[in-house]
């Protein structure tokens, strides 16, 4: 029984445990000039990622300001990791 609950310890302490986790942000704003009902808008999603390539960037920005019609579309992407 000892020798059953000494491999079953070993066992648990030598899985390797994935440390590099984190939860994650991405924000989306839209605004539009002329202004639109509705407007401007921001939503926000969470999302869990792991792995070796994953880690904070701070708050990185992406900015997208063009012209559908006779309207100037702004977009606004904000990430906090890869």
């Amino acid at each position: 029984m000892r020798y059953l609950l000494f491999v079953l310890f070993f066992i648990l302490i030598s899985c390797k445990k994935d440390n590099d986790c984190q939860t994650c942000t991405q924000m989306v704003s839209e605004d539009y000039y002329p202004a639109r009902d509705g407007y401007p808008k921001t939503t926000s999603s969470s999302y869990y990622s792991c792995g070796p390539n994953n880690s904070w960037i701070g708050n990185q920005v992406n900015v997208q300001r063009f012209i559908l019609n006779d309207t100037l579309v702004t977009k606004v992407l904000s990430v906090d990791c890869k």
